[in-house]
């Protein structure tokens, strides 16, 4: 389920240039390959109709340094000579390509992204921890500097070194305090979801045991990562990217469930129904700002069309509907494209879907905020 709160200052008609691309750079000359996968988009542009000061300035940022590793892909959004939006995808996309259009073209980048899971990554030792925060619109690193004296036991005997020991353990315990406190901190403020604690194992268990009873409900230890000098961390962030993965996916699931549950009360002949589908019931319910959830099957080489004015929940399948809502002169686009603005200018979630994860009338459905009134 993913919500799109950070793009609301894509609402507003345009046109817009929005281009797709493969910015994977495999070798030395990884710049210049990306460089030229652009120059593609941009023609394309350019012969529909972008003008060259939005070119331009996508150009810039298109061959900017760019140092996500492995594959991974780009899309660009232009207007009015300013990059509106610039997203790095977790892959090459699956449509790559360009259109000048009313509205920019975002539902191939909602359909790859990952939804947004609040979480929290602790990585410890005996000296503190570095904190990653994943927030709902930022993403942040803190290293949490301990005690720096006494951390290690001594071998030597007598009471003096059973004093040295118990203060060695001590400090140990106070770095995993202050690291705990930083954990706490940040599930508080952005309503994570998930604590993966990673690091030196007894450390681990330390913070554990520190942690508030809020972060503990939510946190998972994992073996992967440490703080030790040239570690290599790839496996912690593929293991973090799982968890998350899983979450994001019951998400989606009770979702679906209640989309389920609901159409059943419909058929069942209930009247408080949270759910529709079809296009001209979906469309429907998003003039009506009903909508707490989109799904739709994703489909790029669909060609269906819809009409929009100039606010998100005025959309429709037919001119003249808009029309006799007040607007005068509707602009047309591409279905999804008008689908997703109105998602986005009335805080709907948006689930897609693949063709038989759930059938669905046109491919379009959606839970509603209050029941639908014509039950």
């Amino acid at each position: 389920m993913l919500r799109l709160d950070d793009l609301t200052g894509l609402t507003s008609p345009g046109p817009y240039a929005t281009a797709y691309f493969d910015a994977t750079r495999k070798t030395e000359e990884g710049a210049e390959e990306v460089a030229l996968r652009w120059r593609a988009q941009q023609e394309d542009l350019a012969r529909d109709g972008a003008d060259g000061r939005t070119l331009e300035a996508m150009w810039e940022a298109a061959v900017a340094a760019d140092h996500a590793p492995g594959e991974h892909g780009r899309m660009l959004v232009g207007r009015d000579g300013q990059v509106r939006h610039d997203a790095l995808l977790p892959f090459p996309p699956r449509w790559q390509g360009s259109r000048w259009s009313p509205l920019p073209h975002l539902m191939p980048m909602v359909a790859q992204l990952a939804p947004l899971v609040p979480h929290v990554v602790a990585i410890v030792d005996r000296t503190g921890g570095e904190v990653v925060v994943t927030g709902p619109r930022s993403r942040t690193e803190q290293e949490v500097e301990g005690r720096e004296y006494p951390v290690h036991k001594t071998g030597a005997g007598g009471w003096s070194s059973l004093r040295y020991q118990h203060s060695t353990e001590h400090t140990w315990k106070a770095n995993a305090r202050a690291v705990a406190r930083r954990v706490d901190d940040a599930v508080r403020q952005t309503r994570a979801r998930l604590v993966v604690v990673a690091g030196d194992v007894w450390e681990r268990a330390d913070l554990l045991r520190e942690l508030e009873d809020e972060a503990r409900a939510v946190a998972v230890e994992v073996e992967e990562g440490s703080r030790h000098a040239g570690a290599d961390n790839d496996a912690l962030q593929i293991r973090v990217d799982r968890l998350v993965a899983e979450i994001a996916a019951r998400d989606d699931l009770e979702v679906i469930d209640r989309f389920i549950e609901a159409r059943g009360r419909a058929r069942a002949g209930v009247s408080d129904v949270l759910a529709v589908q079809g296009l001209a019931d979906t469309v429907e319910a998003f003039q009506k700002a009903q909508v707490d959830t989109l799904l739709i099957v994703d489909d790029p080489s669909s060609e269906v069309e819809a009409w929009f004015g100039p606010d998100p929940v005025l959309v429709a399948l037919a001119a003249e509907d808009l029309r006799q809502l007040g607007v005068p002169d509707p602009s047309r686009d591409r279905l999804d494209a008008a689908l997703v603005r109105a998602a986005i200018g009335t805080d709907a979630a948006i689930v897609t879907l693949t063709p038989h994860q759930l059938p669905l009338a046109d491919g379009i459905g959606a839970s509603l905020r209050y029941p639908d009134p014509r039950s």
